[in-house]
């Protein structure tokens, strides 16, 4: 069995000055790196997502301008000439009460025709 060492012998010279040539001698062979098309395909996807963002943002103003729309027509026009109407709220008991309730009907002038009405204020319901 063999108990000797190997020491390696002290260098010569200035230490720091061969470490910083060494590592500039292995940056100049170093292959390593992004290639051509690793920087395209990197490109495509920011190119692609950023696609993506701009799209879902059109679709959300497009949908946010339709709600819009259809959150006008339930608005109630004060020109339109109520319909007096007479509303009956039965009640699954058959013991209590149906109760009747005066209402002023109106139907929207788009071309959905929405029908709705409000408690008529002279009489308040019942």
């Amino acid at each position: 069995m063999r108990t000797s060492f190997n020491i390696p012998a002290p260098r010569l010279g200035r230490p720091a000055a061969r470490g910083l040539r060494a590592r500039i001698a292995a940056l100049r062979t170093n292959t390593a790196g992004e290639t051509i098309v690793e920087a395209l395909v990197s490109m495509l996807i920011v190119s692609v997502a950023f696609v993506m963002l701009c799209t879902a943002i059109v679709s959300a103003a497009n949908v946010n301008a339709k709600l819009d729309n259809q959150d006008t027509a339930f608005v109630v026009d004060a020109s339109a000439t109520p319909n007096a109407a007479q509303v009956t709220i039965n009640h699954a008991d058959p013991d209590a009460d149906d109760a009747n309730v005066a209402v002023d009907v109106y139907t929207s002038a788009d071309e959905n025709h929405y029908v709705y009405y409000t408690v008529n204020s002279d009489t308040g319901g019942n």
